[in-house]
């Protein structure tokens, strides 16, 4: 009897690990840490991705459109050109999440799907402040070593 319990331990461990780590208390402080690394230009904010990420993200802006196909090259890519921008700018950026919805799906909970409205306030000396509204949407996949985007879909405009 013994030797059952042991195996049935570590499976409801390792379910109750999958619904903790994919759960939106869980999820939503690193998506923020994630955010300010991005806007700050940290590089490791492209940790954040799974190696074979795939990303489509549309910018609609006043002076045109913005779009970003493929991995994680493009996305890191695009993320260092907005950032460089925000730091040659000097900009304060805020940012806050609405509309959070997770489906967690895949046994033992090993994806989930994460999706929400950002609101971007970008302020800057002797500019213009510019706000942005995007739906993004994540597939978020568990790895060994925490939380991973597997998908990102993101379409922004400029209010």
């Amino acid at each position: 009897m013994k030797l059952l319990i042991w195996p049935l331990m570590l499976v409801a461990a390792w379910i109750g690990y999958g619904r903790l780590v994919l759960s939106e208390s869980r999820l939503m402080p690193l998506l923020t840490a994630h955010t300010l690394k991005v806007f700050d230009g940290d590089a490791s904010a492209c940790d954040f991705y799974d190696d074979d990420v795939q990303v489509d993200i549309v910018q609609e802006m006043r002076q045109g459109r913005w779009e970003v196909e493929g991995g994680k090259d493009e996305l890191c890519g695009f993320l260092r050109k907005s950032a460089a921008g925000l730091t040659l700018l000097d900009a304060n950026v805020d940012a806050e999440f609405a509309d959070i919805n997770l489906q967690r799906r895949g046994f033992p909970w090993t994806e989930a799907t994460l999706s929400y409205t950002e609101h971007v306030r970008i302020s800057a000396e002797k500019l213009p402040e510019v706000v942005f509204s995007s739906q993004d949407a994540l597939l978020l996949v568990r790895t060994l070593t925490g939380v991973k985007v597997k998908a990102l879909r993101s379409r922004s405009q400029q209010l």
